[in-house]
């Protein structure tokens, strides 16, 4: 809702990068070894999803979906005849989002075009996506609210958010909520942690939440569960792209995956699909209609409204059109973020989690800090006082005492030692 290398065999990427990889995290899945090919890319996950009958109607036209991950590998011959945006990275260092390191954003990406391939995509490559970053899951290593907002403000209609932490900082709230305001509609990673009570931004307000499910339509078992959830989609033994900067260790192009990373692209691809049926749809219809037309196949708590149909949710046969986000915002009401724009915030290297205690500071300086210095100072009198009385002792010891000198031991004549015991 973190890691440092890629792992060569089955192992837990969500909680060791997003988390030390995020869905703590960025992001958690699994590496399968199979090697697969091209139209193999969603496999058995495009059936479940019903994908064939929405693209009877549309396969995505128009429709933007921005990836907010670890960017795209633009090398990989699965994207060049795809419509592919040049994006943006937060590292000064790179013009474009085409610098993958890791391949988690390649993965996701390529899932999200195999169910719109006529969609375009937007890579966007966030600190959430470097997943050498994470040190713990509490919250991420940096806001990531201008990546949002450049992708809201370069034409985004879908962000898929396959990452995930224990908190959210304040600012990334407000970008969510900027993006909410401005028709976007946001999905992101339940997690892969089912000991975990949530992880954000999937347990935000306003963001469709989604979970993972197996080949046989039951719970993902690494999935994160909760009254959070919105809807489910495949998480388990899915084929996508892999990067190309492993194939010198003689890795596939195409293997397969898990994790529910994978279910957020697939679903953001949904999206794109719903969007693109319709030119007045908006939004929040477009969670309506995917949320209406799901599929029930199991406790809310796990799978929310159901499993998506994307075919359904295009044709969207006796779903009300509604004025309000069916998710509710992540500020609490629609327009938030512009109120929220008239006011002063802090920057981003100031801004905390949500929930955070406000900010009383002692002398100028943070509690923690104030505490920590007035610590080390009574520690260090503690100190001072401890070597003046030991060094006074041991003057006192070295001076004759005349009502009572030490007692002589052969070898020892004029010793001011005292005996050892």
């Amino acid at each position: 809702m973190s890691q440092t290398a890629r792992p060569r065999s089955r192992a837990s990427r969500w909680g060791a990068a997003a988390i030390a990889a995020t869905l703590g995290a960025s992001a958690a899945l699994f590496l399968g070894a199979a090697p697969a090919h091209a139209d193999e890319v969603g496999g058995w996950a495009l059936d479940a999803l019903n994908v064939e009958e929405a693209w009877q109607h549309t396969q995505g036209e128009g429709i933007t979906v921005a990836v907010l991950d670890t960017g795209l590998d633009a090398s990989h011959p699965y994207f060049e005849d795809k419509n592919v945006h040049e994006g943006y990275s937060t590292f000064d260092s790179e013009d474009d989002a085409f610098h993958d390191q890791d391949g988690h954003g390649t993965l996701v990406s390529s899932l999200v075009l195999a169910v719109a391939p006529e969609a375009t995509l937007m890579p966007v490559k966030t600190t959430h996506g470097r997943f050498d970053q994470f040190e713990t899951v509490d919250l991420p290593p940096a806001p990531i609210d201008s990546e949002i907002r450049w992708a809201v403000d370069n034409g985004a209609d879908v962000l898929v958010l396959p990452f995930g932490s224990n908190g959210i900082y304040d600012v990334d709230l407000e970008a969510y909520q900027y993006a909410v305001d401005n028709d976007v509609l946001v999905l992101a990673a339940a997690g892969n942690d089912p000991d975990a009570d949530k992880f954000h931004p999937a347990a935000t307000d306003g963001i469709l939440a989604v979970s993972g499910t197996d080949v046989n339509g039951e719970l993902y078992v690494d999935s994160t569960t909760g009254p959070h959830i919105d809807a489910a989609g495949p998480a388990a033994d899915i084929t996508a792209a892999d990067t190309t900067i492993w194939q010198e260790d003689d890795h596939p192009l195409y293997r397969q995956f898990w994790g529910t990373s994978l279910t957020v692209g697939l679903i953001g691809g949904v999206a794109a699909l719903v969007l693109a049926s319709d030119s007045d749809i908006d939004a929040n219809n477009a969670i309506a209609r995917m949320l209406g037309t799901a599929v029930d196949i199991g406790p809310a708590d796990q799978f929310g409204h159901g499993l998506i149909d994307a075919g359904a949710a295009v044709a969207a046969e006796g779903i009300d059109t509604v004025s309000e986000n069916p998710l509710g915002y992540p500020m609490g009401e629609s327009g938030a973020s512009q109120e929220a724009e008239e006011e002063p915030t802090a920057s981003p290297e100031a801004a905390g989690p949500v929930g955070a205690a406000p900010d009383d500071r002692i002398l100028g300086l943070s509690p923690l800090v104030f505490w920590l210095l007035v610590g080390f100072i009574v520690l260090d009198i503690i100190a001072v006082t401890i070597f003046l009385v030991l060094k006074k002792r041991k003057e006192a010891r070295q001076q004759p005492q005349a009502y009572a000198p030490w007692p002589q031991y052969p070898g020892q004549q004029g010793s001011s030692h005292p005996p050892q015991y």
